[in-house]
């Protein structure tokens, strides 16, 4: 989750040096914003799934 973050933050930053069209810089700065999002819901079932198995094991 945490080079999830890292990677948002490097991915947003070229995006603002090289996308000269506003629209698009727009459009892509939310899909990317979702994908980080979605990273972090993973990492939570992940931890959810992981203290089951922990439980019950």
């Amino acid at each position: 989750e945490n080079a999830g973050d890292v990677l948002l933050r490097t991915i947003i930053t070229d995006l603002f040096i090289k996308e000269q069209d506003a629209i698009e810089l727009l459009k892509w700065k939310e899909i990317f914003e979702r994908l980080e999002q979605a990273i972090d819901v993973c990492e939570s079932v992940s931890n959810i799934v992981g203290g089951i198995v922990l439980k019950h094991d």
